[in-house]
């Protein structure tokens, strides 16, 4: 009953931010862009997911995670104090729903198989890993034009910058990886792949300081 109380919270969290988001955009940038074709397939994966648990991996661990990296990144950003304090007041949100995600599943993989908890394992690596190979692209084939870009120019020269792995991996070390590794859902049996892909780097992000891989 908690579990569901809390979700319907999070349902007028969510609407709360479509609102004002939404209100900025069309006051503040005239332009709303529909949702990217690779978020529209992760989301509905994870709404036909089988089980409640990887719904809720999925959701709030994964795809919460992810949004407060975002949020915090766009923040720290921006010059716009309007944005600035709008994203905080998300974030905060964000990182409640994330927070949420980690209470639930500890519940689930304290009592998982090993069999369950490296299918839960692969499963979040590839959600993450599908986001993180065209989210930019996906972007960049809406704005690029409008800028006289080529997104596959773009990418192809982001990916072979010396810091490519630093900056890509933002996001992802600021939340998810680290309440992944903590679920022990990042084990050493997926570090190298994450690595592999830049969503991991050594020393970035605070959540990842002291905590250890589990050998899988």
């Amino acid at each position: 009953m908690d579990e569901k109380w809390y979700a319907a919270s999070q349902v007028a969290d969510e609407a709360r931010h479509i609102e004002v988001i939404s209100k900025f955009l069309q006051r503040k940038v005239g332009t709303i862009y529909p949702i990217n074709p690779t978020l529209k397939i992760l989301l509905d994966r994870l709404l036909e997911a089988e089980t409640p648990q990887k719904k809720t991996l999925g959701m709030q661990t994964l795809f919460e995670g992810m949004a407060v990296g975002i949020m915090d990144f766009m923040r720290t950003e921006s010059r716009n104090p309007l944005l600035s304090e709008m994203l905080r007041r998300v974030e905060q949100d964000e990182s409640r729903h994330a927070a949420f995600g980690v209470l639930s599943m500890r519940r689930v993989v304290r009592t998982a198989e090993k069999e369950e908890l490296a299918e839960m394992e692969d499963w979040a690596f590839g959600i993450l890993e599908a986001l993180n190979a065209n989210q930019q692209l996906d972007m960049l084939q809406i704005l690029g034009p409008k800028y006289g870009l080529d997104p596959e120019s773009v990418v192809q020269m982001a990916v072979a910058m010396p810091n490519f792995a630093e900056f890509n991996s933002l996001p992802y070390m600021h939340t998810v990886i680290p309440n992944l590794v903590r679920l022990g859902l990042l084990t050493e049996r997926t570090e190298s792949q994450y690595r592999k892909l830049g969503m991991m780097v050594s020393g970035r992000g605070e959540g990842t300081k002291g905590l250890e891989l589990v050998a899988n």
